[in-house]
Order: C-alpha cells, then sequence, then structure tokens
C-alpha cells in the first residue's frame, strides 16, 4: 500500500487527501490543523535566501528572448527586466497575501521581513547576469510591499517589532521605509 501512495503525483495526493477530508469531520480537522502547522513554520532567512536565488537565477538569454523587435513592437529591455523581475517575485507576493487572507498576522509580518531582507541583500550583494539591471526594484518592491503591510494593518507607521527589524537588517532602507527613529531626547 505505501508504495501506492509513493507513486501518487503531488495533484493525486491532494485530491485524496480532500476526498478524505470531505468524508471525514475527524480527518478534516487533523488535515486543518496540520496546514496551519506547516504554514506556521515561517523561516524569514530561508525566504531571504530563496529571494536571493530566483532573483540571480536570470540570464542574459532570458532577457534577450523577451526584449527588443517582437511582431507586435519593440519591447525594451527595462521593461522586459521589470516583468522578469515581477515573475520571479510573484510566488512570494502570493504567499504573503495567502498569509493576509488567513488572519495569520505573525507569520504574514516574519514572510514579509523575509521578503524585505531576501530584496536588501540582493541589493547589497548583487548576483547573476542581470543583477546590474534591478536598479532600483529591489528598493521600490520592498517599499510597496512594506506599504501596503501597514496599510491592511491599519498603521500609520511600523510597529516596534518590525523597525527594529529593518534597522538590524535593512539600515540603509530602514529610514526610507519608516522613517528616521525618534530620539527620547528629542
Amino acid at each position: 500500500m505505501d508504495s501506492i501512495i509513493a507513486e501518487l503525483t503531488g495533484a493525486q495526493a491532494l485530491q485524496v487527501l480532500r476526498r478524505l477530508a470531505a468524508k471525514h469531520n475527524d480527518v478534516s480537522q487533523a488535515v486543518i490543523a496540520e496546514a496551519r502547522l506547516v504554514l506556521a513554520a515561517v523561516d524569514l532567512h530561508a525566504v531571504a535566501q530563496h529571494i536571493c536565488l530566483m532573483l540571480a537565477t536570470p540570464d542574459f538569454d532570458d532577457l534577450n528572448h523577451r526584449s527588443g523587435r517582437t511582431r507586435y513592437g519593440y519591447v525594451d529591455p527595462v521593461d522586459a527586466m521589470y516583468d522578469i523581475f515581477t515573475e520571479q517575485l510573484d510566488p512570494f507576493k502570493d504567499q504573503l497575501h495567502t498569509y493576509r487572507s488567513l488572519s495569520m498576522r505573525e507569520e504574514e509580518t516574519a514572510y514579509l521581513q523575509g521578503i524585505i531582507l531576501g530584496l536588501y541583500t540582493f541589493e547589497e550583494k548583487p548576483q547573476g547576469e542581470l543583477a546590474d539591471w534591478y536598479t532600483d526594484m529591489p528598493f521600490d518592491t520592498a517599499d510597496e510591499l512594506f506599504q501596503e503591510w501597514k496599510t491592511h494593518r491599519g498603521l500609520t507607521e511600523a510597529d516596534t517589532e518590525m523597525k527594529d527589524f529593518l534597522y538590524a537588517s535593512c539600515p540603509r532602507w530602514a529610514d526610507a521605509l519608516c522613517g528616521p527613529p525618534v530620539s527620547i531626547n528629542d
């Protein structure tokens, strides 16, 4: 029996799981509990490393394939680069929105910190053939996601935990993202 389970594709295994959960409430509750545990295991440093890896992967062949003359006109290399950059980050943005839609606030914050740290690290130590083409994209994306996070939380500024993280992990971006620190002596 184990050999049958081992041979299932991911989609088939998901179908079996859904069928079992639909037939048995106790299985459904156990699946939900396990899913929450899996989603709750956010390692912001692993997220950051994955971001750096994903951004370093595209090369000039990817850029050349997407830019230049096409049958529909001309695609500027900068526009093609932006498309490549956003496509690399889409899975991370999707996961961030999943945490938000499930009201998993702590996990959402940790995942956002991982994204911001990954973007910051990539900008500080760019790797890959196209690294120089990304220009302001890492910071602009971090700022966009950070502002979205604040708005969703109903905050006008970052909370203390996020500020501490930004000043400790992304010092060059911290003031721009959340404003300069306020001194008690001011």
